[in-house]
């Protein structure tokens, strides 16, 4: 009977201490705790690369651009420069149409360079001024509205075949016409008129009796016509009535009078007054009539 309560009193006070419990829970709380830890290192450490799999598997449709490389840049040495000599071009004469450079025996040449006035020219109309002076010749009206011409005593009759050609400008800038004169027989109101008004850049070819004007070529625009103050030469070629017509060595027109005027004299002209005109270098020849052989 004692040793039964004996034994049942040591075993009641193992079961009342309970510390073996506690140490046992918490050995194994330190285990949970440590296997824990274990996987959120092993969770951290191998996370996949969730951009990578999207890229992999979800490709992007918007194009890459591909840089352009640049090319390198290569050093190229500049090539030594030899002098060249310089060309100085063969001087050309252009030659004024018609103008004759050794005469024939048929043409009479006439040149004028108003060194004096020997040739004495004179204003055919009232009120026409003529002045020759420092190698030109000065020609004016001396009233608004009326014209101005001047013819020569002493030039040759150039005939009806002939070339006539000067050199004519003005004093001040002017919106006048001006110009030639040709085939007047010396007396009455017959003659031609080549004329041109730079500021305009135009020419006209008039023809003048004692019925008044008569218009063979109107008004024209010509871009050989140089604007004040630089000088125009003007020329013609008169052969029995047809006309070849140059500005600056520059053909502008031709025409044809089938009733051509009586052709003896020519001169200079002024479409108005409160202007002068100058005129300079006259050149002209005239073809004299081949004689008709006697039978």
């Amino acid at each position: 009977m004692d040793n039964n309560s004996f034994e049942d009193g040591a075993m009641q006070a193992i079961e009342e201490d309970g510390s073996g419990r506690k140490l046992i829970l918490f050995l194994l709380g330190v285990f949970l705790v440590g296997c824990g830890l274990l996987f959120a290192l092993a969770f951290l450490y191998f996370q996949p690369d969730a951009l990578a799999l999207v890229d992999r598997y979800f490709p992007s449709v918007t194009a890459s651009q591909t840089a352009t490389p640049k090319p390198t840049s290569t050093s190229t040495p500049s090539p030594t420069l030899t002098p060249t000599r310089t060309i100085t071009p063969t001087a050309t004469t252009t030659l004024t149409p018609h103008v004759l450079i050794t005469p024939a025996l048929d043409e009479s040449v006439f040149n004028e360079t108003f060194a004096s006035n020997e040739s004495k020219w004179y204003g055919y109309y009232n009120g026409s001024q003529v002045t020759v002076t420092d190698g030109r010749l000065m020609l004016s009206s001396e009233q608004k509205g009326y014209v101005a011409l001047a013819l020569c005593t002493n030039c040759p009759n150039l005939g009806e075949l002939f070339y006539y050609q000067a050199e004519i400008s003005t004093v001040a800038d002017a919106a006048e016409f001006y110009g030639l004169a040709f085939c007047s027989p010396g007396y009455g109101a017959d003659f031609y008129l080549f004329q041109i008004n730079p500021a305009l850049g135009q020419y006209e070819v008039y023809k003048h009796s004692a019925t008044g004007w008569e218009t063979l070529i109107t008004a024209q625009y010509s871009s050989s016509i140089n604007d004040f103050p630089v000088t125009n030469t003007l020329g013609l070629y008169f052969d029995h009535g047809s006309m070849d017509l140059f500005i600056n060595n520059t053909q502008v027109n031709s025409y044809e009078d089938k009733n051509p005027l009586e052709c003896k004299k020519s001169g200079f002209y002024v479409n108005n007054g409160d202007f002068e005109m100058i005129a300079d270098n006259l050149f002209a020849y005239a073809v004299q009539p081949t004689p008709t052989a006697t039978p």
